[in-house]
């Protein structure tokens, strides 16, 4: 878990998301992002929290509800196998 002052791959990360999902939009209709989520993706650093978790095969995160002070957004990255996460 780290709060500010993130790691030099973490930004990495950060601008690839960045990229991915603005080259994405740009090339297919279907990604449907609203006003307030392309504001978002300007932001300078894009993310300054970070949380990695790594999950065996059969494990995943429980039920929750996250804080207020995430109602601008939650990204989630997998890596090395596919994710199915169901939200409500």
């Amino acid at each position: 878990m780290r709060f500010g002052d993130l790691s030099a791959w973490a930004t990495k990360l950060s601008n690839s998301i960045r990229e991915i999902v603005l080259v994405g939009n740009h090339v297919s209709e279907s990604i449907d992002l609203d006003t307030s989520t392309l504001n978002l993706l300007w932001r300078e650093p894009l993310f300054e929290q970070l949380i990695v978790n790594v999950y065996h095969l059969g494990e995943g995160i429980c039920a929750h509800v996250d804080l207020m002070r995430f109602e601008d957004g939650i990204g989630i990255v997998s890596f090395e196998s596919s994710c199915v996460m169901y939200f409500t």
